[in-house]
């Protein structure tokens, strides 16, 4: 029932064994919390389904993130939307598309052009 020490379990002791089933059980644990919790939750998870599930998933998860993040400026809020993109690009570069993985990381640098959704939504215009 904690998603915090679930994911430090995933971290440190898994085996990486049913690998879509384990993040699927993470995933609703940690969308059981209160938003600002579970956008850094989000963010632990989609770079454990990077390493457990591959690119693909820690990017759905990475975008469900920022969906989250709105345009909050805040201090805390501009660290998880720079650790969301980053994990995005990540993933992203991993499918092999390398521009986009550079526009990501280069947001996550600092640029604060556009809102969070419509950037991602603009940098990614064929991954819904």
């Amino acid at each position: 029932d904690d998603p915090r020490g679930a994911l430090v379990d995933l971290e440190t002791v898994w085996d990486r064994s049913n690998a879509s089933a384990v993040i699927d059980g993470a995933l609703e644990l940690v969308r059981r919390v209160g938003p600002d919790r579970r956008i850094s939750l989000l963010v632990r998870l989609s770079w454990i389904a990077r390493r457990s599930e591959g690119a693909a998933r820690a990017a759905k998860v990475a975008r469900e993130a920022i969906s989250l993040i709105g345009d909050a400026l805040d201090a805390e809020s501009c660290e998880l939307r720079r650790q969301a993109l980053r994990s995005l690009a990540g993933a992203v570069f991993e499918l092999g598309d390398e521009h986009t993985a550079r526009v990501l990381f280069d947001e996550a640098a600092g640029s604060r052009g556009l809102d969070l959704a419509t950037f991602v939504e603009t940098a990614m215009p064929e991954r819904n």
